[in-house]
């Protein structure tokens, strides 16, 4: 036996009795392993930024399940900073495959029925593992919009590593549930994520100027005294309704107001319905 073997199956043995302890104490594991892309050294500032951004993303979310109420914030209280952030284990690497990895302990509450925590963990890794926009909309309306905005953050720091990665959680020693990514996966995620967002639709009515209507475009531009509205029509301006420009109207427009979830972004269209003269 080689003192590589020996020093293998000394670091086995140790994880064994931590899964052991853990697991006494109801302590769950995280492992979160990085599988570097290329030859070149990963900056450990890299590493840490993609675990700081699943921690982050954690809190939010347990805090956001806890609570009961969707999150529009990504702020986690102190309370869970201090009692459940994780702690640390120890780091283990690939002897050949140059992998190297982080064990963190999170701290769970024993529960006859899975605790917040295990929802958290399994809403998380749910939510990475997916490439249907509908569906994390959907998880969205129950936890909220900064859980999302934080997972897109962790898309971010995570392909600043240029590492393939897998956080894999661990109960009662025991693999509960995992989530792989290479850097192309996180890309395909971040897309998705980008295009996660909601939209209110509204009736307004203002009184402007008509001032601009292109035809071709379907474009028009109304003046009002809180400033211009400009947007889309189909049939409000045409062979049946022919109007004047410029000319002082009453119109019937739709507000639409699309928040983006990435980014955490407003934008706001209208269309015009209908032109009535004054």
């Amino acid at each position: 036996m080689t003192g590589l073997d020996s020093a293998d199956r000394l670091a086995g043995r140790l994880e064994r009795r931590l899964e052991r302890i853990c697991g006494k104490h109801w302590f769950d594991l995280v492992r979160y392993t990085f599988q570097p892309s290329n030859d070149r050294p990963v900056p450990a500032m890299e590493l840490a930024q993609s675990i700081c951004s699943f921690q982050q993303l954690v809190g939010v979310t347990l805090d956001s399940l806890r609570t009961g109420r969707p999150k529009e914030r990504a702020t986690v209280p102190q309370q869970i900073v201090d009692k459940e952030y994780f702690g640390f284990g120890y780091t283990f690497a690939g002897a050949v495959d140059g992998a190297v990895g982080f064990t963190l302990i999170a701290d769970n509450e024993k529960m006859l029925m899975d605790s917040h925590l295990d929802e958290t963990f399994d809403t998380v890794l749910d939510l990475a593992a997916s490439d249907d926009t509908e569906h994390i909309y959907n998880v969205s309306q129950r936890i909220g919009s900064a859980p999302i905005r934080v997972l897109g953050e962790w898309c971010n720091s995570s392909l600043q590593s240029d590492c393939a990665t897998e956080v894999a959680w661990w109960k009662d020693a025991k693999p509960k549930r995992a989530v792989q990514h290479t850097p192309a996966s996180w890309r395909r995620l971040r897309e998705t994520i980008s295009m996660v967002s909601d939209t209110l639709a509204e009736p307004i009515e203002v009184t402007g100027i008509l001032v601009a209507a292109n035809m071709k475009t379907k474009r028009f531009v109304i003046e009002t005294a809180d400033g211009d509205i400009s947007g889309r029509f189909e049939d409000a301006i045409g062979n049946r309704h022919v109007v004047k420009i410029p000319h002082r109207y009453k119109a019937e427009l739709e507000r639409f107001e699309k928040r983006n979830y990435a980014t955490d972004t407003v934008s706001v269209t209208y269309k015009l319905k209908a032109l009535h003269d004054l």
